[in-house]
């Protein structure tokens, strides 16, 4: 629960027409996920709010717990027929050219009256695959709907003595969670990984994992598969789908860590629990500033959390899980008004059985 809230929304939807540049920048490619971007000026960066999923020892092992809050930029492209000559970053009416990266591959298609470009970036040791879709049927602004990482070998073992992965843990055969373990000069280290509550495993006919987790305004899947004589598992491919936000004014923002329960007297929110990643619920008091109120009276499916700091009002928005009857935070920003049908517009673009869980 967010009692200290001046946060800004984390995802944008960036409109305008596009005019692309001059192509003079020596910047590359934007890279969300680590791709290349361009030779010219080496690594580049993650776009705002979009943190490497993977650690340094790729493609082994990836970095936990890390917010994933989604991309934030827009982009312009010069196609004709189904080839693409320039690509630009946009910023509303602003663009700045990058170049296009000398091992990816473009191909431009029109899917379901959406114009779409694929981008397919070749690595040394992975494929990346980036997809963007313009914003509307008559937009020249595109925004990356899915990003997918895919590793060419992945391993347990990148060196003599020295061993990486994961294992899971399941209750009746239904995988609960993993934890990592590390041997290194005959020594072995092992530690619980934390997943939300809302993460599904499954486990799939080929023997691999796929784990989905809906943070932010996406659904990442991270397919975990065990080398050949392994007894551990490592991440084989990761992709993150964007949930597209459309024209709504209230942006899902999915903060799985934050959970709560409560109590209702008629249709006032009564009692605020918070619920910790282990489970335990802890009772709230709340200070005058903070109430809680249903977004459609008569309807607990959507609570709304105001927090009042001097002339300033924010919001949190929770969202009721059909499971178990906690709410998640789903979306936050400043005032108090929700646009309900767009948030529900977002969530319906979730899988059934994680938005279950929220």
């Amino acid at each position: 629960m967010d009692l200290d809230f001046d946060t800004p929304l984390i995802s944008a939807n960036l409109k305008g027409s596009v005019t692309l540049a001059p192509n003079s920048s020596g910047s590359g490619g934007p890279g969300p996920m680590g791709g290349t971007s361009g030779p010219s000026v080496g690594p580049i960066s993650a776009p705002l709010g979009m943190p490497p999923l993977l650690s340094p020892l790729l493609p082994m092992m990836p970095v936990f717990d890390l917010p994933f809050m989604g991309n934030t930029s827009s982009y312009g492209f010069t196609i004709s027929g189904n080839t693409v000559s320039a690509m630009a970053i946009v910023n509303g009416t602003y663009s700045r050219a990058v170049n296009l990266p000398s091992n990816a591959s473009f191909a431009a298609s029109t899917v379901s009256g959406i114009q779409t470009v694929t981008e397919t970036i070749k690595g040394n040791n992975s494929t990346e695959t980036i997809v963007y879709r313009a914003q509307s049927s008559t937009s020249t602004a595109f925004s990356i709907t899915s990003d997918t990482l895919a590793f060419n070998a992945p391993t347990t073992t990148p060196t003599t003595g020295w061993s990486q992965g994961v294992s899971f843990n399941s209750t009746n055969g239904v995988i609960t969670g993993y934890s990592s373990s590390t041997t290194f000069n005959g020594n072995t280290f092992t530690s619980s990984i934390y997943s939300p509550s809302s993460a599904i495993f499954t486990k799939n006919s080929s023997g691999s994992v796929t784990e989905l987790i809906v943070q932010g305004n996406t659904l990442q899947s991270t397919t975990f598969v065990q080398p050949s004589g392994s007894t551990l598992y490592t991440v084989g491919s990761e992709s993150t789908t964007y949930i597209q936000p459309g024209s709504a004014s209230t942006l899902l923002n999915v903060n799985p860590s934050d959970q709560l329960a409560l109590t209702f007297t008629g249709n006032k929110v009564s009692g605020v629990q918070a619920i910790a990643p282990n489970g335990v619920k802890t009772s709230v008091t709340l200070p005058s500033s903070v109430s809680f109120q249903e977004v459609t009276a008569g309807n607990t499916n959507f609570v709304e959390e105001i927090i009042t700091h001097n002339s300033n009002t924010s919001y949190v928005l929770f969202l009721q899980s059909t499971s178990n009857s906690n709410y998640t935070e789903i979306a936050h920003g400043s005032g108090s008004t929700i646009d309900l049908v767009g948030i529900q517009a977002q969530l319906s673009q979730l899988p059934t059985a994680n938005l279950a869980l929220l």
